[in-house]
């Protein structure tokens, strides 16, 4: 090589660095931009809610029994201690530290992705660009905004730590035993983690070859196996007392396909200019790369997508066989396919390198567009949060919650006694000024406990309106002659509701009750004055 072109050659290569480092400066940047985003705008309107009130006040961390058991199916033992460590330090005064988990999990994920897509020889804009998309994801804000969703979020990050620290040539190493440490982490963290450690063990397969596939698989299964067996985590009932059948299993994996295009591009026109670029690039690939083993950890990824769909299916498919209802599924569908489709762009970019700007449009577009997702996730949007924090937070401090037994439930999770317990002690404050709920919103928290015990009475069919003017104390059962009609959401499923009818005869609000938690309800309050009907159109019988 002449001096010249040494020359030529040594500042292409420090303009190559150069632009590395300022894209990856630029998403850096963008990662902190969009934390502050999330904990300050676009999710500061989320508080407690569902399943994470059980890490709060069903377990505890000194248990063995609680750190191990399941939740859901799911082996959730980091998850719950982080919870049981941020509740210690700062009770319910603030859901921000709680939020900050999550969303700092989230964007270690968009981080990884990034590793992931670069290590497939991915171009330094192109991967900033691409993993951007995922970043401020509107679509699959469940798992950005909510803190339960670390258990989500911990496995995926955990998980693509694994593969990332596995995708390297040669014997085992330090890496590969980081790597198993990584995947561990995942188990722990959730379900989602027997996928990821599939997805790492076709990656490792297809570069290593089987024994290496072995070494990051087999322990993992063990340890999952001995889990499992040491818990016996059991299924999920559903009211259709069966197992999905082939076509619904069919309906639920096809639907996620469009649901993830739509979700990935912020509209189904980007998603399918989208799904074009995947194509083209890896017809591409495949018939000019001799590198193609490069990608195994994005296609691996990509095959885990259609892996988490039927699992997901197969468990769930009583709830929706629409893969798009789910904010979580969108969140993994999208996730687990962007690498592949950044490796297909980069590779329509390096054959026409003019093509640039039309092949990463949609991406751009995309980054904008799901901006607008974030808080549109009905029923259970701002004001539904800002009523919960109203509502139970006057609870804990009002005279309310001493007139009823402390095991009434103000929901699934909690009794009202160990919220009363743990405001005496400091951990739940009172409502600041303004926030306070009205006595009249606090008689549904209270009004009816859900108990876990039969009813010796006489059942009998009962019309949608039946009227009930019980006393305190008073009990009913109630149970369904049928299964509701399958399609039910899942939340009027073998559901009772009583609408609250006011002293002008108007309705004001309605009380429901699901039978998996028990068929039995005993009034607490005098003065009710309720309307009983089936959730779903089933034939409803009340004993008493």
């Amino acid at each position: 090589m002449t001096a010249t072109k040494q020359v030529e050659h040594d500042e292409t290569s420090t303009e190559a660095t150069t632009s590395e480092r300022l894209a990856l400066a630029v998403f850096v940047a963008y990662l902190v931009v969009a934390g502050v985003l999330v904990l300050f705008w676009l999710g500061d309107y989320h508080w407690f809610f569902g399943d994470e009130w059980s890490f709060l006040a069903e377990r505890n961390a000194g248990d063995l029994d609680d750190l191990f058991r399941s939740h859901g199916e799911h082996w959730v033992t980091l998850p719950i201690l982080s919870y049981r460590l941020l509740y210690n330090v700062f009770g319910l005064e603030s859901y921000l530290p709680y939020q900050a988990v999550v969303v700092v999990g989230h964007l270690v994920c968009a981080g990884l992705l990034r590793v992931v897509m670069r290590r497939a020889g991915v171009g330094p804009w192109t991967a900033t660009i691409a993993a951007s998309v995922f970043v401020l994801f509107g679509p699959g804000e469940e798992n950005i905004v909510w803190a339960f969703q670390i258990a989500f979020v911990f496995a995926f990050m955990f998980g693509l730590t694994q593969l990332i620290l596995s995708d390297h040539d040669g014997p085992v190493d330090h890496r590969d035993w980081l790597g198993l440490a990584a995947g561990t982490a995942a188990l722990m963290s959730s379900g989602l983690s027997l996928v990821m450690v599939v997805v790492v063990g076709l990656a490792v397969l297809v570069r290593r070859g089987w024994s290496m596939a072995a070494f990051h698989t087999a322990p993992l299964a063990g340890l999952y196996l001995v889990w499992y067996l040491a818990t016996d985590p059991g299924g999920i009932d559903n009211p259709f007392g069966r197992s999905a059948t082939i076509g619904e299993m069919v309906e639920f994996v096809w639907s996620g396909v469009p649901a993830g295009l739509e979700a990935a591009g912020g509209s189904m026109l980007v998603g399918v200019a989208m799904a074009v670029v995947l194509v083209v690039g890896v017809g591409l690939i495949v018939r000019r790369d001799p590198e193609w083993r490069r990608i195994a950890p994005s296609a691996s990824l990509l095959a885990g997508a259609a892996m988490f769909l039927v699992g997901t299916g197969y468990t769930r498919w009583f709830i929706t066989l629409d893969a798009g209802s789910q904010s979580r599924y969108l969140y993994t569908i999208v996730g687990f396919g962007l690498p592949l489709l950044a490796v297909a762009a980069d590779m329509i970019i390096r054959q026409r390198r003019q093509l640039a700007p039309l092949v990463l449009l949609p991406f751009v577009v995309a980054i904008v567009v799901n901006l607008d997702g974030f808080g549109d996730r009905d029923p259970w949007n701002p004001a539904y949060h800002a009523s919960e924090q109203r509502r139970l937070l006057t609870l804990a401090h009002s005279d309310l919650a001493d007139q009823v037994p402390a095991y009434v439930r103000p929901n699934s999770w909690f009794t009202v006694g160990w919220l009363r317990d743990e405001a005496e002690r400091g951990a739940v404050p009172e409502p600041g000024p303004g926030a306070t709920a009205s006595p009249d919103a606090l008689v549904p928290l209270v009004a009816i406990a859900h108990l876990d015990e039969p009813i010796d009475a006489p059942c009998r069919a009962v019309a949608d309106g039946t009227r009930l003017e019980p006393t305190a104390g008073d009990r009913i059962g109630f149970a369904f002659t049928d299964p509701p009609p399958e399609g039910t959401p899942f939340f009027f499923q073998d559901a009772i509701v009583f609408t609250r009818i006011g002293q002008d005869g108007q309705p004001m609000g309605t009380i429901a009750f699901s039978a998996t938690t028990g068929t039995t309800l005993e009034f607490e309050l005098d003065g009710l004055r309720l309307d009983v009907a089936a959730a779903a159109d089933q034939e409803l019988l009340l004993c008493r």
